[in-house]
């Protein structure tokens, strides 16, 4: 099971900011909220853990690792 990668941005300044953070979409699915990955980091963690959404666990453990999470609203 893969997770579809979103095409690269530009390489620039904006980027290069951007590396130590995880950005997750939110989207109502069967009256649950769930988390989608949306940038490239949060997919190879998607990957990493074998899932297609995040739990809170996921989240807590990716903050451990020094990202920075930021959870896109509805």
């Amino acid at each position: 099971m893969r997770v579809q990668y979103p095409k690269p941005a530009p390489a620039g300044l904006n980027q290069k900011l951007n590396i130590m953070k995880v950005e997750l979409k939110e989207r109502e699915v069967y009256g649950k909220v769930l988390l989608y990955p949306k940038n490239i980091n949060a997919c190879i963690f998607a990957d990493l853990v074998g899932k297609k959404t995040f739990d809170q666990l996921d989240l807590f453990h990716i903050q451990q690792l020094g990202y920075e999470v930021e959870i896109i609203k509805l």
